[in-house]
Formats: structure tokens, sequence, C-alpha cells
């Protein structure tokens, strides 16, 4: 009994470590397989986002109507239907929400002709601001290089 105490249970101890650290080796290697892929599909797309919200820059600030953000909207709904609303992380769908929740407040009761007072302007900028942020958190484009020390 004592050869299977000195060298039995250990051995099986470590053998059962070795396959459960082999499993999840195993495991987090197909996950991150699985988010570069998904980061691949999400890249394209994500451009295509992140084009559609220069229509409201922080430098210089457009000048624009109310009509001018109803169109944007639209095109916002249209990407995200037909092209990225699939691919979007829940975070980001969440920015690309109150995007749109920011334009829809923007726009009740504003004269289509009328220029874009500065509250509202910067209420749908800022929001544009965070979706941005929010895609680069998910392309992880923002990241720090590695570095090689001199």
């Amino acid at each position: 009994m004592s050869a299977l105490s000195d060298w039995g249970i250990p051995a099986i101890v470590g053998g059962a470590a070795g396959a459960i650290g082999s499993l999840v080796r195993d495991i987090l290697s197909s996950r991150m397989k699985t988010d570069e892929k998904l980061r691949d599909l999400r890249t394209p797309v994500y451009k295509e986002l992140w084009k559609l919200t220069e229509r409201l820059p922080k430098w210089p600030r457009a000048d624009i109507t109310y009509r001018d953000l109803y169109e944007f909207s639209a095109e916002l709904k249209t990407w995200y239907f037909e092209k990225g609303g699939f691919y979007l992380s829940r975070r980001s769908h969440k920015r690309y929400t109150a995007v749109q929740d920011a334009l829809l407040e923007a726009l009740t009761g504003a004269k289509e002709t009328d220029a874009v007072s500065d509250p509202d302007y910067e209420a749908v900028r800022a929001r544009c601001s965070a979706l941005r942020t929010e895609m680069t958190e998910d392309l992880l484009s923002r990241r720090e290089g590695s570095r090689l020390l001199a």
C-alpha cells in the first residue's frame, strides 16, 4: 500500500492534471481561432459603420440640418439590417442603439430644414464617438503592439 501512495497516487494526480491542462489549452486555442475569425468578419463591416459616423466630426463641426440627421439614421438602419448588425458585439450593439436613440430624440419636433443645434449635434456626435471606441475594442485595433527592448 505504501508503494501505491508513494508512486501511484502522485502519478494518477499528475496524469489527471496533465489531461485537464491539455483540455484547457485546446479549448482556449479553439476560442482564440473563433475570436480571430469573428474579428476578420467584423473588420470590413465595422469600417463601413465607422465611415458613416464621419457625418458628425468633432473637428471641424459639420454644418448639417435635421434632414441630414434623418438620412444618417436611415443609413445606419440600412447598414444594420443589410450588412453589419449581425456582427455587433453586445456592447457595440448598445452603443449603436444609443446613437439611434440620440438621433430620434434630436429629430423629435425638429424642423427638417433647420440647422442642428449645438446640444443635439454634441449628443449624437458623442454617441458616435462611443460607438467607434467600442468597435476598436471589438477589433483590438487600439492595443499596444509588442515592443522589443533595445
